[in-house]
């Protein structure tokens, strides 16, 4: 299964991590911009979107940006994006810390690292990355995720908790999760039902958390479908396989 490819190799990665980088991490100062709080602030006529970088995924081929990462997220925020997301998995998205740091030199957007997250380690590499938030998948650190949570909080950086099924959606209840991400993708197959959404949100919504529907919206439609059951979108490949992205992405927080 492709998740479990892809967390394999996030385990080889983490184990290459400097073993100092807790210290590293430490002696920083940085101050982390507070995802939640951006998300619950945008009102209005503003759906808040978490904008995406990513060059690759398993799921589509034919993204082909030429587009620089610093070019990117500066058209994400002209365009109204309440924060940008950045890939930084290098083997099955191209992603890359480089690519981070040139995306948060180009905005004042908080920016959201997007990775698959099997180490305590990886989580002292985001701080130090300079990143404001970091995915956490439920299923993948399942027992484990309250003690993420725990530490990003630690340096101030409150993830965006991802899940899937009603059970992951308890586990990050449980786990003291408040930024949630509903995957409409199933990552072991890549197929996409964005009812996954509608389906999940209610039992969240309850708990008083704060729900993004990621993956899988691809149009105006689909935002305005699904924003009565959530409080923000990320979307990605609709807007880096755009002609015209700042376009699309008006599109996509105006609707």
């Amino acid at each position: 299964m492709i998740l479990d490819d892809i967390c394999a190799a996030s385990e080889i990665r983490a184990s290459a991590i400097d073993p100092e980088i807790s210290d590293i991490a430490e002696r920083d100062t940085y101050t982390p911009k507070n995802l939640l709080r951006t998300v619950r602030e945008c009102k209005g006529n503003k759906n808040a979107v978490i904008a995406e970088i990513k060059y690759k995924t398993p799921s589509d081929k034919t993204i082909d940006s030429q587009r620089s990462p610093g070019e990117i997220a500066g058209l994400y925020e002209a365009s109204g994006a309440c924060a940008v997301s950045v890939l930084t998995e290098p083997y099955f998205f191209s992603g890359s810390s480089e690519i981070l740091t040139e995306a948060k030199t180009a905005t004042k957007l908080p920016i959201l690292r997007k990775d698959f997250i099997v180490s305590e380690k990886q989580i002292y590499e985001t701080y130090a990355q300079k990143a404001d938030s970091v995915l956490l998948i439920s299923g993948v650190l399942k027992e484990r995720l309250e003690d993420f949570i725990s530490l990003c909080r630690t340096f101030q950086i409150e993830p965006l908790v991802e899940v899937r099924t009603r059970d992951e959606a308890e586990n990050a209840i449980n786990s003291g999760a408040e930024l949630i991400g509903v995957n409409n993708r199933n990552l072991k197959d890549m197929k996409v039902d964005t009812g996954k959404t509608e389906q999940i949100s209610g039992i969240l919504s309850d708990a008083g958390l704060t729900v993004i529907s990621e993956s899988g919206i691809r149009s105006v439609d689909d935002v305005l479908k699904l924003k009565k059951y959530c409080d923000g979108f990320l979307i990605g490949t609709a807007l880096m396989k755009s002609d015209d992205p700042k376009k699309a992405l008006e599109g996509f927080v105006f609707a």
